[in-house]
Formats: structure tokens, C-alpha cells, sequence
């Protein structure tokens, strides 16, 4: 898979996820099927990274390794728990397969936690390997003054979504369930999330930048 193929494959998780978050808005029958393309592309990504895992076992860690490690850590386990969940939850793809449990209200609760947890996560694994989406945008925006001025502004529109959707709540103080001004565009509902994943990216790509130039003397200080 080329470069550019891997970023299209990218893309489109990316947006799936995003297109997912509106169950109550576009029905459960296009969440569900959305939901199915993104968690197969899912699968997919985790397969043709499996090398990663055996690697993991091997080399030194460093706090960005750890840091990662952890990220995939928790994503892999929240994307188990939103496959889970979302099967006993299905009314179209899944209703005829005969699941000795039924859903109920916190089973949904668990579910919509771990789509608000899966934004968070996702932005912290595409801040943790930044540098090719960085590039990707640098390619295409060609300024590089232009490209770091539209990064910080999709990171303070970032936070600014986060204050709009509650995200903290959500989050940690189990508010499960989303609401929206029907008088606004739909299509902002979707556009906050998205702003929310990339604007966690940035701050997270930000933070290790900072850290940089520690993590580089430190090591030129302990030397032999």
C-alpha cells in the first residue's frame, strides 16, 4: 500500500467514526451500516499494523513510546467494547443473531461513552504520529507559515467545539446522550467532532514538540 493509499484508508476511518456520531439524527439503520464500515476498516488497520504489537515487546521506551503504547492500549480496548455493545444494540444488522442477553439503558450508556471516548482517543493516536499528516498538509497547503496558522486555528475551533458538546461531561461525568439545535445545519454536528479528534491532534503534536528538545538534552547529558 502506498503512502497515499494509506492516507485515503486513513481518511475514510477517520470519517466513518466522525458519520457515526449522529444516531439520533440520520437513524439507526445508517449508524448501524456506517458503524459496520468503520469498525471493518477498523479490523483492517489493526491488521496490517500487527507487526506494531510484536515490536512493542522489543527495544527501549522512551515516554513518547509509552505514551503510545497506552494510546493503542486503550483504543483497542474501547473499539472491543463499542463492537460489544453495539450487538445486542442492533436493530437491522445484527437483530437476527440469537444473543442470550437483551439490550438495555446502560448497555446503551456504555456504548455512547466509549463513541465519545473513541474522539478523544483517536485524536490522541493521530497526535502521537503527526509528522506524516503534518507533511500531507505542508504537500498540499504549500506555505508552510499558511498550513501552521490553519493547524492552530483548527486546534482553537478544537477546544471551542469541546466547550459546545460538553465534552468533559460526557467523558467523565457519565452524560451519555448528545442533543442538537434542530435550527442549526446537521452538518456542524459532525464538523465539531471532527474539529474536536483533529484539535486534540495538534495540542497533542504541540505538548511533544515542547518535550522535544528535554527529551534531547537529557540525552546527550547522560551519555557515556
Amino acid at each position: 500500500m502506498t503512502n497515499k493509499h494509506r492516507t485515503t484508508f486513513n481518511i475514510c476511518l477517520v470519517f466513518c467514526f466522525i458519520l457515526s456520531m449522529g444516531a439520533h439524527f440520520t437513524g439507526i439503520l445508517w449508524h448501524e451500516v456506517i458503524g459496520a464500515v468503520a469498525m471493518t476498516l477498523s479490523i483492517l488497520h489493526l491488521y496490517r499494523n500487527h507487526a506494531w504489537y510484536f515490536a512493542s515487546l522489543r527495544g527501549h521506551y522512551s515516554w513518547r513510546r509509552w505514551a503510545s503504547t497506552f494510546t493503542n492500549a486503550l483504543l483497542l480496548i474501547d473499539l472491543a467494547v463499542l463492537l460489544g455493545t453495539s450487538i445486542p444494540l442492533s436493530h437491522y444488522i445484527f437483530a437476527c443473531l440469537p444473543l442470550p442477553f437483551e439490550s438495555s439503558f446502560q448497555m446503551r450508556s456504555f456504548h455512547s461513552l466509549a463513541a465519545y471516548w473513541l474522539i478523544a482517543l483517536m485524536g490522541l493516536h493521530l497526535g502521537l504520529h503527526f509528522e506524516s499528516l503534518k507533511s500531507t498538509a505542508f504537500k498540499y497547503i504549500g506555505n508552510t507559515r499558511c498550513a501552521t496558522l490553519f493547524g492552530w486555528t483548527v486546534a482553537v475551533l478544537g477546544i471551542a467545539c469541546w466547550v459546545d458538546r460538553e465534552m468533559f461531561n460526557k467523558l467523565f461525568l457519565g452524560y451519555s446522550f448528545d442533543s442538537w439545535d434542530p435550527s442549526r445545519p446537521l452538518i456542524f454536528l459532525f464538523a465539531s467532532y471532527l474539529m474536536i479528534a483533529c484539535g486534540i491532534a495538534i495540542v497533542t503534536h504541540g505538548i511533544i514538540l515542547f518535550c522535544k528538545p528535554k527529551d534531547s538534552l537529557c540525552s546527550k547529558s547522560s551519555g557515556f
